[in-house]
């Protein structure tokens, strides 16, 4: 009995799978739909935007994501690249909520004991794509579009439930994303946290800064899905803007030398406000200063138009 392999895009070199041995009648076939995911690097923005994201596209295409997804990662040919980040982890976050995948080389250590071949009634493959960080327009066979977007947080956020869900009687929360390590830290954090506090005082709102280093991605989401403003340099923590509710707003602070990712993200995410503003830094791996007047305009402005995110404190007394 021969699997059914459905081919999404790509391939893996070298071959990922030991042969079929399609003679033998197989010791057991397991049900249900099984994943193969190709992982190529240990850096969370990749991993998020060029793996995670088109997979859960894969699958809810295909009209399987909704089942109980068996997902086997081949993780051979990752390494490591500034992130706290591993693909195992992320599957299990994003993909597969609570359900933690299987490593290729733990399935390949089992099956040289396997006297016949198993096989499986319905087996997906999915590979490397390295675009979608880069232009977030297209997958490798249909445009992305804003429910896409939304679908993708609405299937993290309900896999993990109340672990993420924010209070309902919260204060509006701007969260200002900071790092430990040097590449892009702002230098000037602190004073631009005051600032948007103090250009934001006659409002009810609560100013966070949270260093994602070290934090569980559950964790992380959660912070992200409690934001109405969320303030980061550009890079590997903007692209966790996926996960803001609706109406909610994106300020990416860009240099020279970094990139702005919203320009590419904002294309289809239509749902969320989306700004820039222009900082400083002396090279790619070093840390940024922020325009802290600009970006506190810039929030005092958001801040204005969210009304029914962040009521002023007389409104909010009546």
């Amino acid at each position: 009995m021969p699997a059914t392999l459905e081919k999404i895009h790509g391939h893996c070199i070298p071959p990922f799978l030991p042969p079929l041995r399609t003679s033998e009648v197989p010791s057991s076939v397991i049900p249900g739909v099984t994943y193969f995911l190709c992982s190529w690097v240990n850096h969370f923005g990749h991993i998020l935007m060029d793996m995670i994201f088109p997979s859960f596209l894969a699958l809810q295409d295909l009209n399987v994501l909704g089942r109980s997804v068996r997902v086997i990662v081949d993780n051979r040919f990752t390494f490591p690249y500034g992130s706290n980040c591993t693909v195992m982890d992320a599957v299990e976050t994003f993909l597969t909520p609570g359900t933690r995948p299987v490593e290729l080389s733990r399935l390949l250590a089992e099956y040289r004991t396997w006297v016949k071949p198993v096989c499986f009634s319905r087996f997906v493959v999915g590979l490397k794509y390295e675009r979608i960080v880069q232009s977030f327009t297209m997958t490798p066979w249909r445009p992305i579009t804003v429910t896409d977007i939304r679908a993708f947080r609405d299937h993290v956020v309900s896999g993990h439930g109340a672990r993420v869900l924010p209070e309902p009687d919260r204060s509006c929360r701007i969260l200002i994303l900071d790092r430990d390590t040097t590449d892009r830290r702002l230098t000037n954090v602190r004073e631009l946290a005051q600032a948007v506090s103090a250009s934001t005082h006659l409002y009810d709102i609560e100013v966070r800064i949270e260093k994602f280093d070290g934090m569980t991605m559950v964790a992380q989401v959660a912070e992200i899905v409690a934001a109405d403003v969320f303030i980061s340099v550009s890079g590997t923590g903007s692209h966790m803007a996926v996960f803001l509710p609706d109406g909610a707003a994106s300020i990416v602070i860009t240099t020279a030398n970094k990139a702005d990712v919203n320009v590419h993200l904002c294309q289809v995410a239509t749902h969320l406000h989306c700004y820039n503003s222009t900082g400083e830094d002396t090279g790619i791996a070093t840390p940024v200063t922020a325009n802290i007047e600009h970006i506190a305009a810039i929030v005092r402005r958001t801040v204005v138009q969210m009304k029914h995110r962040c009521p002023s404190r007389r409104t909010h007394a009546l």
